[in-house]
């Protein structure tokens, strides 16, 4: 395990094609929203993080879809991701310690989210939104392990840590994919997915 959950001392990986899409979409493009007033007394605003971005709202991320979204990001290629989300006045430090070890994988890069809650903003859009502000301050590294390259945050303000993130480039890249899929497409392949299964466990028992 790391000394501290990101090496400075890490070379940043400036010229790499993937790293190069990730900090496009997740910093200079991020597609958050913060949130300000409320629907009850119609002062409801949305102010974009990126003015470059597309955001969850316009891509239609919104209601359920967001649990669709939040749904499918949990299911990684490399198993179901840890994630956590504690109160703002919870270490997210000493969080992640005890998730580290309490955790029973063999795997010492095994993915997870630990962050703080946010008012302003949805749990799905802070995840994004807690790896733009790492990558904006330069509080993340990336390493190798098992020919596999994985990417730590670390979200702080003021001395606080609000978030530490940890996740292997490949599903960085795939929770792209979904962001720029359109809400029926992400249910429709689901709903594929889950009929493979059912097939598969049909041809097991029939064999």
């Amino acid at each position: 395990m790391m000394a501290t959950w990101w090496k400075k001392a890490d070379t940043n990986p400036l010229n790499e094609a993937n790293f190069q899409k990730i900090i496009n979409f997740y910093l200079f493009e991020c597609p958050c929203e913060i949130e300000q007033g409320s629907e009850s007394k119609g002062n409801k605003r949305y102010t974009a993080v990126s003015k470059r971005g597309t955001t969850f709202r316009q891509k239609g991320w919104t209601g359920g879809n967001l649990n669709t979204l939040l749904s499918a990001m949990k299911k990684t290629d490399n198993g179901p991701l840890k994630y956590h989300v504690f109160s703002v006045g919870e270490d997210i430090s000493a969080k992640t310690d005890t998730i580290e070890k309490e955790c029973s994988l063999s795997d010492q890069h095994f993915e997870m989210v630990v962050m703080a809650e946010r008012s302003d903003m949805n749990k799905t859009s802070s995840v994004f939104y807690y790896i733009r502000n790492a990558l904006a301050h330069g509080s993340f590294c990336q390493v190798l392990s098992s020919r596999q390259k994985i990417y730590y945050f670390e979200s702080t303000r003021k001395g606080k840590i609000y978030a530490r993130i940890r996740l292997k480039e490949t599903t960085l890249l795939k929770w792209i994919d979904y962001f720029n899929s359109s809400p029926q497409e992400l249910k429709n392949s689901k709903k594929s997915n889950k009929s493979n299964i059912k097939n598969k466990k049909r041809t097991k028992k029939a064999k």
